[in-house]
């Protein structure tokens, strides 16, 4: 059976515990008590990567999600909303990282030179730096 590393760890400090003393036994409790958090966050962050993929396999399904986003995507609180569109630049700019022929191939090139002219894009860094004097942070970066 498949164990996590989240798993793992948290049976090493069971094993740990058992000859702690009480203080020790808190700190160990509130250790691993984190750690389900974080496996939490971690199985939330896998099923929603698995199912936007499952979305986007569907022929033709990318035009509708679009379409649905830009239909209802002001409705969202304001913040939300930049928090959703740093996302994805983090996502455009981690993928541009990425080297053909290594991490990519002729299926995606397209994909892999798109996203390198957005990352590197001088207008989305002037919109950074333009945003930042105003609010204090990098909206984008």
């Amino acid at each position: 059976m498949y164990e996590s590393v989240f798993q793992k760890i948290i049976n090493q400090l069971l094993k740990i515990q058992e000859n702690s003393n009480d203080d020790q036994k808190d700190k160990i409790s509130d250790l691993i008590e984190e750690i389900k958090k974080n496996q939490a966050i971690e199985n939330r962050n896998k099923n929603f990567f698995d199912e936007i993929f499952d979305l986007v396999n569907c022929s033709g399904n990318d035009r509708r999600i679009a379409e649905y986003f830009e239909k209802n995507i002001y409705k969202i609180h304001r913040t939300l909303q930049q928090s959703f569109f740093r996302l994805i630049h983090r996502i455009i700019e981690d993928y541009a990282k990425l080297e053909f022929n290594r991490d990519t191939d002729a299926r995606n090139e397209k994909s892999l030179e798109w996203a390198k002219k957005v990352a590197n894009s001088e207008e989305v860094l002037k919109y950074a730096k333009e945003v930042a004097k105003i609010n204090g942070f990098f909206p984008l970066i």
